[in-house]
């Protein structure tokens, strides 16, 4: 009577080995598959580049075009990719069957500190990008001490509060459609070149303080086609103009529009009677 249960469980268990050595079979043929020839990356997409061109961001992540799709690690080659100091993030992607994407979100150049022999590329949050011996087209910064430029890094240097507040007054310049294309710093004040011979002086934090006011100062000498001069931004809201910028001229009043609460303001005092 116990022979049937036990030819029962014997089918069983051959049963489930039978199985098992089927899922075993396709696992193995499916990892062959998966490893073969039909998945070697073909091609290589790449978006949201504008420094580096498709050709040199493949080349940075060491262009793993013929390797299997599957092999290939996606987050080793972001890392690879975040190496370079211009690129700040990037991600990587399978696309079946044989494609990667990858797409790069790019530093942007925002000045250019004037070193010996070159200068130091830079974007807005004082990283260093690269060094080069051409003049860029970038606002240049001069009288800076560096300490430490190395690429990928925060510029490092001796006066960092100043180089802090001269990059938020160019930030502020570019919200009042200023441009200045030359800054020279010193431990006191800055000089901002508008023109090669017309520019502004004054601390940052005065510069700061006052853009509105300075931007009509300079619309108004550019409406007048003055293009030599020191505009002189002082602490107490006042400016000096000198057509001849190695002189310092007399404090001039910013004219100020009439407020709307006082409509008085705005009318000539009566003579007497």
């Amino acid at each position: 009577m116990n022979e049937k249960p036990k030819k029962k469980r014997k089918r069983r268990k051959s049963y489930f080995i039978v199985q098992l050595i089927i899922l075993i079979v396709l696992i193995v043929l499916g990892c062959r598959f998966l490893l073969s020839d039909y998945f070697l990356i073909q091609d290589i997409g790449v978006t949201g580049n504008a420094h580096h061109s498709q050709d040199a961001v493949i080349e940075l992540a060491e262009d793993p075009r013929g390797q299997n799709l599957f092999k290939v690690k996606t987050r080793d080659l972001e890392v690879l990719l975040e190496q370079d100091p211009y690129i700040e993030d990037a991600l990587v992607t399978r696309s079946l069957p044989d494609t990667l994407a990858i797409k790069v979100k790019e530093r942007t150049e925002y000045a250019a500190v004037v070193c010996t022999g070159g200068y130091i590329l830079m974007d807005q949050e004082c990283r260093v990008l690269q060094a080069v011996a051409y003049k860029p087209d970038l606002p240049l910064l001069e009288g800076v001490n560096v300490t430490s430029s190395q690429p990928g890094t925060i510029l490092e240097v001796s006066e960092k509060w100043m180089l802090e507040d001269t990059m938020s007054m160019l930030s502020s310049m570019e919200e009042s459609d200023l441009y200045f294309r030359r800054l020279v710093i010193s431990p006191v004040s800055v000089q901002a070149y508008i023109y090669d011979d017309l520019f502004c002086q004054g601390t940052p934090g005065n510069i700061l303080e006052h853009m509105d006011e300075l931007q009509k100062v300079v619309y108004d000498l550019y409406e007048k086609d003055v293009r030599h001069g020191v505009v002189t931004v002082g602490d107490d809201g006042y400016f000096s103009f000198n057509p001849d910028p190695n002189m310092t001229g007399p404090k001039l009043p910013v004219e100020e529009e009439p407020s709307a609460e006082d409509p008085e303001a705005s009318k000539e005092p009566a003579g007497e009677e």
